[in-house]
């Protein structure tokens, strides 16, 4: 739930009472729309207005951070890749079960998508950076500045920013024990540079906040390292 503006919830659950109310049957979906990568989408496309805007989901696995920006903006063209065939075919179904029409998904890979130039609005991903190696992000990144409108923006959802050593010791040894391999690569990389090599402009990196009681900058404890990743296309 995000304010009284959106909220997610199971259909076993009680109505929320908010402006936009998105009811999924969780199944095999991996869950109720409560994890936090959730929210922080969420909180971030109200922010945005996608109307008549055409929208890329990069990486969008079975379509969970996909969805709410359809049926939140149902008049956005909504295009959702990702390599998992079995992943997108149960995204076709949930978008079948939720009368969703306004998503189209597709077989393809982030660093070489086969879509125009300058043919889309808005280009997001959520925790795929970190998924590949540097090469492979950089290509992507180029992908992206080749795929976007002048003016238009891409938003990435990973991790990325530590606010000290303790913060890194304890987060690089999560992802080593987790089996992330990129991870480490990713932390290491200067972001800001690798994006203004390519071309964007406005580039703006900031920890997220993934729930709302939490103080990204300010919180008492160790917590994940919720990061946005902001750019724009040149005009």
């Amino acid at each position: 739930r995000v304010g009284d503006a959106c909220g997610i919830r199971a259909d076993f659950h009680e109505p929320l009472g908010v402006k936009h109310e998105i009811i999924i049957t969780p199944k095999m979906s991996f869950g109720t729309g409560h994890h936090a990568t959730t929210f922080v989408m969420m909180q971030q496309m109200l922010n945005t207005n996608f109307s008549g805007k055409r929208i890329l989901d990069m990486g969008c696995g079975f379509g969970k951070s996909t969805r709410p920006i359809a049926e939140v903006f149902p008049k956005a063209q909504v295009i959702g890749i990702d390599l998992t065939e079995p992943c997108l075919k149960l995204a076709e179904l949930e978008n079948r079960k939720n009368g969703i029409s306004n998503i189209k998904y597709k077989r393809s890979n982030a660093c070489q998508t086969e879509l125009e130039d300058d043919s889309v609005d808005i280009s997001t991903s959520t925790m795929l950076l970190h998924e590949m190696p540097p090469s492979h992000m950089n290509r992507m990144f180029s992908e992206t500045f080749r795929l976007l409108k002048p003016g238009g923006r891409a938003v990435h959802l990973d991790f990325w920013k530590l606010r000290d050593s303790f913060d890194r010791f304890i987060f690089e040894g999560h992802s080593w024990r987790n089996n992330e391999p990129f991870m480490r690569p990713l932390l290491k990389m200067n972001l800001v540079d690798v994006l203004e090599k390519i071309g964007f402009s406005e580039i703006k990196i900031s920890a997220f906040q993934e729930a709302e009681h939490i103080d990204p900058e300010n919180c008492p404890f160790w917590r994940f390292p919720w990061t946005k990743i902001e750019m724009m296309k040149p005009i």
